[in-house]
């Protein structure tokens, strides 16, 4: 015998349900957008530094200037063999700097020398107005970054 106090759900509560559910979905979808495009920001930092860095370390361990240049229409940074792709997602300035030394195409960046010293323009990433500015300090040929915001 079936209990009439056993029942299935209405249609309106099904609904109601599956209502609330897109709206959840939609909040979450949102934000973990943004958190994936913060996260390709400072991956992209990371990277670029790390970069540079290890073409300041090569550039001192076998004695042979480094060249760091960027070609803005592939959007690609490269040292050597080593080349990094930056997202679309990150906004990109830069400033270069005119070398003899380093004959590649794309805008050359930084010069980093066998003796230790480097020179050469800024290269800047962007999130939205928040930013990250990646320059050689001359004298001591280390790579320093600044924080960043633009109106």
């Amino acid at each position: 015998m079936i209990d009439a106090r056993i029942r299935g759900f209405t249609l309106i509560e099904l609904v109601v349900v599956l209502a609330l559910a897109a709206i959840s979905v939609a909040f979450v979808g949102g934000a973990a957008q943004a958190y994936y495009l913060k996260s390709q920001y400072h991956s992209s930092v990371r990277e670029v530094l790390a970069l540079i860095s290890a073409a300041r370390v090569r550039a001192n361990a076998i004695s042979q200037d480094q060249c760091v240049v960027y070609q803005p229409r592939q959007r690609v940074l490269v040292v050597n063999d080593s080349n990094y792709h930056i997202p679309e997602s990150v906004d990109v300035e830069w400033s270069g700097v005119q070398s003899p030394r380093c004959s590649t195409d794309g805008v050359v960046l930084f010069v980093l020398r066998s003796n230790g010293y480097g020179y050469g323009g800024v290269f800047k990433l962007f999130r939205n107005s928040i930013g990250t500015g990646i320059y050689v300090n001359w004298l001591l040929g280390s790579v320093e970054t600044q924080g960043l915001s633009r109106n």
